[in-house]
């Protein structure tokens, strides 16, 4: 154990030693924090001094921002102030359109989707390919909406493009309404793509629409009438060849935007005030928003000047980026040089931890001799994280003293217990002999009771009353039962015992015990079907000796009522046994054919004249009852 003990006494003197070069690592470092923080400060100086330079340069752009948004209010003011004119003359224009048909309610904009703004389709007027010789005129017909019907049927031709489709006006309509075919597509989502049949392109009030979105023409099928109702499969476009001296038709103008409630009301009223169809869904105003995003140049030295300070502006603005940018190299590439310093001064520190990490007991003082040269090799060029090191290789140390200090005591602790297993073995040794002659004993006992209780069994066979084969099967029953289970626990105690013996006496003392056990457990299977065999057979003889005694009280009936004892009943005797079983009395007229039929009567006979007395009996009560 003095090997054991060594490491321990040897701990503080070298500690001490270690002590010297920790206080010097911890000094540095203390050094090192102070430069650091005087730096940091300097450079928060700096910092403050950017920005309230950059604060006095901001000043003049913010008083300009500030003019051009009052600039902007003023002219929001100013169109608000027109709005209610321009609703106003276009509600007058709106008025008289027809009544062929009703849309949604226009009233305060109610039954429809008013769009903020209505969105502008690519391009309307007509172009080449739009007039090429091949195409077509369409004749729309059917519908199951008679008012639909009368609007959208008859004769269209082309009349421009939109969104690289021809646009279909109807020939001859109503001068109040115009019914248009036209194609949108999935810019503002799949729910708006598709053909429509609608007073204007990209308007918000619709009388039909087809999901057709592949199709380069209108559909001839297809059609959902209102657009988000069924299909109306009785709606159908015919195609139609074109004139070649007609001339095209004039291309049709962009629709005018329709804000707010005024939207509503022209479009409920220019459809007239015939049978609700529905509304479009409102597209995405991208125009609008285009138009928005434009930027206004307002100040005091117009857009010239406007642009050239602001030119001015970015160009200070980006030298001084730059310059920032280089700061900020510089200062990374410093610290980066210094962090690579100190990680290589600090993993070579570490290697040697490593090694402490594993130390054994024979090399740990060599080990930490190594650690402390190394240390203090490495600790100027450590720098900031010396500290961080130290703790770490204090940490170490510490940690593998006490795990060789545990590695001792678990060696001590497993000779302990190997001297104890040991007597422990040489203990059950000494018993398994002692076991092993009691275990057979006890199974040889239990072989013989099984093999008694089998020739109990088998001198049943010999008896023929039922009552009593009964009894003594009864008897043998419980009797194998009880050997059974006693085999059985004696057979489990072995099983015990031979389970608490060491793994090394325990194969021995299987062998010796599995002749004996093997025997004992062939017997008890025997046995255990025997008595399997036996509750069936109990069984099978009660059936039998209940039904010998049902047909012995019969019998005992049947010569009860035979009087003169010749072995079956006469009409006197029938009347006698009648009164005393049935308690009831049958006219001759129905008891004599009973008689005569089953005549001689006899026990064999007996169970079928009870039986015919009581229907008799019956069938006479329920006529009585029925009056006949």
């Amino acid at each position: 154990m003095a090997w054991q003990m060594q490491p321990q006494m040897q701990q503080m003197p070298q500690m001490q030693a270690m002590q010297q070069p920790m206080q010097q690592m911890h000094n540095q470092q203390m050094q090192h924090q102070q430069n650091q923080q005087h730096q940091q400060h300097q450079q928060m100086q700096q910092q403050q001094q950017r920005q309230q330079m950059q604060q006095q340069q901001q000043r003049p752009q913010m008083q300009h921002q500030q003019h051009q948004q009052h600039q902007q209010h003023q002219q929001m003011q100013h169109q608000q102030m027109q709005q209610p004119q321009m609703q106003h003359q276009q509600m007058q224009a709106s008025k008289g359109m027809g009544q062929a048909g009703k849309g949604s309610k226009g009233k305060d904009g109610k039954g429809m989707r008013p769009p903020a703004h209505q969105v502008r389709p690519q391009s309307l007027a007509l172009s080449p390919s739009a007039s090429a010789p091949s195409a077509q005129g369409i004749m729309v017909s059917g519908c199951a909406n008679e008012t639909v019907s009368n609007i959208i049927k008859g004769s269209f031709s082309v009349a421009g493009s939109n969104h690289g489709k021809h646009i279909y006006k109807k020939d001859t309509s109503d001068p109040n309404v115009t019914v248009l075919i036209y194609y949108w597509d999935d810019r503002d989502g799949s729910s708006f793509s598709g053909w429509w049949i609608g007073p204007k392109v990209g308007g918000d009030q619709v009388w039909s629409h087809a999901d057709n979105r592949s199709s380069p023409t209108p559909p001839p099928a297809g059609w959902h009438v209102p657009w988000d109702g069924p299909v109306d499969p009785s709606l159908t476009l015919t195609y139609t060849p074109a004139t070649a001296s007609a001339a095209p038709p004039p291309a049709l103008p962009a629709p005018a935007p329709q804000p707010g409630k005024a939207a509503g009301k022209a479009a409920g009223k220019a459809v007239g005030k015939g049978q609700v169809v529905g509304v479009r869904p409102v597209m995405k105003p991208h125009d609008l928003q285009m138009e928005r995003k434009k930027p206004e140049t307002i100040g005091p030295g117009g857009p010239q000047n406007n642009r050239i300070e602001e030119l001015r502006r970015k160009s200070a603005e980006a030298e001084e980026a730059q310059r920032k940018r280089q700061e900020e190299m510089k200062r990374n590439r410093e610290e980066d040089l210094q962090r690579r310093k100190e990680m290589t001064a600090a993993t070579n520190v570490r290697k040697v931890l490593a090694k402490v990490r594993a130390a054994r007991a024979d090399s740990y003082d060599a080990l930490r001799a190594q650690l402390e040269e190394s240390i203090a090799t490495n600790l100027e060029a450590m720098g900031s994280i010396a500290s961080k090191v130290g703790q770490e290789a204090e940490e170490v140390l510490q940690a593998a003293q006490t795990r060789i200090d545990d590695l001792n005591e678990q060696r001590a602790q497993e000779d302990r217990e190997r001297a104890e297993q040991e007597k422990q073995r040489k203990h059950e040794a000494e018993n398994s002999v002692k076991f092993v002659e009691e275990a057979k004993s006890d199974a040889q006992t239990q072989l013989k009771k099984v093999q008694e209780a089998e020739e109990l069994c088998k001198k049943l066979e010999d008896e023929a009353d039922p009552t009593k084969l009964l009894e003594r099967t009864e008897a043998a029953e419980k009797e194998v039962a009880s050997v059974l289970g006693e085999a059985n626990e004696v057979k489990a105690a072995i099983h015990e015992k031979q389970r608490r013996m060491l793994t090394d006496g325990n194969s021995k003392i299987r062998r010796e015990l599995s002749e004996v056990m093997g025997k004992l457990g062939a017997a008890l299977r025997s046995l255990n079907a025997v008595l399997h065999g036996l509750k069936s057979r109990r069984e099978k003889v009660a059936r039998k000796a209940a039904a010998v005694e049902k047909m012995n009280e019969k019998k005992s009936v049947f010569a009860q009522f035979d009087l003169d004892k010749d072995g079956k009943l006469s009409k006197k005797e029938v009347e006698a046994y009648m009164k005393a079983t049935i308690n009831f009395d049958l006219p001759p007229a129905i008891l004599d054919p009973i008689v005569q039929k089953l005549d001689p009567i006899t026990y064999a006979k007996f169970r079928s004249l009870h039986q015919r007395l009581y229907i008799a009996k019956s069938e006479l009560l329920a006529r009585e009852a029925l009056g006949i």
